[in-house]
């Protein structure tokens, strides 16, 4: 955030139950402009929001609203999150809004950019677990870990869709050891023995996740808010999980070491969660279906 000072003075002022205002103006992807006009007095906060968008190169206005924040908090991290009231059984988008103040390093950023957000926290546990390239992986699933690799190394999802009555595909051993072991230091025995393989058509089976284990809709996005060289030349970077929707920058902590290869490549090397919070912790991962589960839904 540019100018973060004045949205700091805002929110001392606002922590002391003094009176003072505050602009804020959020360029989102694309181009499109939220601005908030924010006011304090005896600590509430209330909040003024309109946003503005672009059509064919002209400018126009979105919606408008006011309210008072019913919820409010600035972190250590630096971040304000703020919520606006919900009816029970409201079932649009949830009202927590969160926003960076503080900046982070311009190399975390491009940690997280290259390394973390690929990843991110839908439909895997790799952020939210304990594992290593040294015990196998731990308890990592290799056809998340394939499905998140596919996206990364293609720039588009894998090629075999979900069916509502249960999908199931053969995918050429050649292309699923390749996805893995373009970011992973593994061998061929090591994925065979941690998925169903069929040596008599060198296939692996594949069933995409679908109703039963989809994933949640607002799960966190990752920041890398520390990193370190390690002498062997790999990174341990320090990753947090912003959970927009639990007021919380802090949902998980963990030290995700990767080590960059001299091409420009990379490859994960372990996770370890250093940090948990109590009821909001990895709430947001649904397992993959088991095989009986499986059988049981579909067959």
């Amino acid at each position: 955030m540019e100018n973060s000072e004045i949205l700091e003075d805002f929110l001392s002022a606002a922590g002391a139950g003094e009176e003072a205002d505050a602009t804020v103006l959020l360029v989102m992807e694309g181009g499109s402009v939220i601005y908030y006009d924010l006011r304090t007095q005896d600590g509430s906060i209330s909040v003024r929001r309109c946003t503005l968008y672009w059509d064919d190169g002209s400018p126009k206005a979105g919606y408008y609203e006011a309210f008072t924040a019913e919820k409010w908090c600035y972190t250590e991290s630096g971040y304000f999150f703020f919520d606006q009231y919900r009816m029970p059984g409201y079932d649009g988008p949830p009202g927590e809004i969160g926003i960076r103040v503080k900046p982070l390093d311009s190399d975390c950023r491009e940690y997280n950019r290259k390394y973390v957000m690929p990843v991110g926290y839908n439909r895997n546990n790799v952020l939210i677990s304990d594992w290593s390239e040294s015990d196998g992986f731990g308890s990592l699933n290799f056809y998340d870990l394939y499905d998140l690799m596919y996206r990364m190394k293609y720039g588009t999802e894998a090629p075999y869709p979900y069916e509502y009555t249960g999908a199931e595909y053969e995918i050429p051993a050649s292309e699923f050891d390749s996805v893995l072991q373009s970011y992973l230091n593994i061998s061929t025995d090591t994925i065979r023995s941690r998925a169903v393989y069929y040596p008599e058509s060198d296939t692996y089976q594949y069933r995409p996740r679908g109703l039963e284990d989809a994933e949640y809709p607002y799960s966190p996005y990752p920041e890398v808010t520390a990193y370190e060289t390690r002498p062997d030349g790999t990174l341990k970077l320090t990753v947090q999980a912003v959970q927009t929707t639990n007021l919380t920058d802090q949902a998980v902590i963990s030290e995700l070491v990767v080590r960059p290869l001299p091409d420009g490549s990379f490859q994960y090397v372990s996770n370890r969660v250093t940090g948990t919070t109590e009821g909001i912790s990895g709430t947001w991962f649904t397992p993959r279906l088991t095989e009986e589960e499986w059988n049981y839904r579909y067959r």
